[in-house]
């Protein structure tokens, strides 16, 4: 399985994020960033009590739904290690593949939280 470590600091592809921020010209950068960010810190949560629950009461159709919401989240900005970490959990979910949602479901919490803390970095430095 290849990937990267939970322990590895999740990168964001300057020009992807640059490409998606220049959508909304400059008068929106700060709002799509803010947007973003808070999206992420949603699906976070959700992660980080899906994490914290009992495996036996841990909702998968709904920790499917929060991978696939950070996936496109994380391609939109350029957080590509993070998206692939994603779609590997999104799809240990649809195939209720619970040792591997034992390894996968730490390593993206733990990488959702780096993107939106990086994103609220270059929010200030906005």
């Amino acid at each position: 399985m290849s990937g990267s470590s939970a322990t590895e600091i999740i990168s964001i592809d300057a020009k992807t994020l640059s490409e998606f921020l220049a959508m909304g010209g400059s008068e929106l950068r700060g709002a799509l960033l803010a947007q973003v960010q808070l999206d992420l810190n949603r699906c976070h949560d959700a992660l980080t009590a899906t994490l914290h629950a009992p495996e036996q009461d841990r909702d998968l159709l709904a920790l499917c739904k929060t991978a696939h919401e950070v996936k496109g989240l994380a391609a939109t900005i350029g957080a590509f290690t993070l998206a692939e970490t994603a779609m590997r959990a999104e799809l240990a979910c649809t195939s209720q593949d619970v040792a591997a949602l034992a390894y996968l479901l730490p390593e993206l919490t733990t990488q959702t939280a780096q993107a939106g803390t990086a994103l609220a970095a270059l929010a200030k430095e906005d």
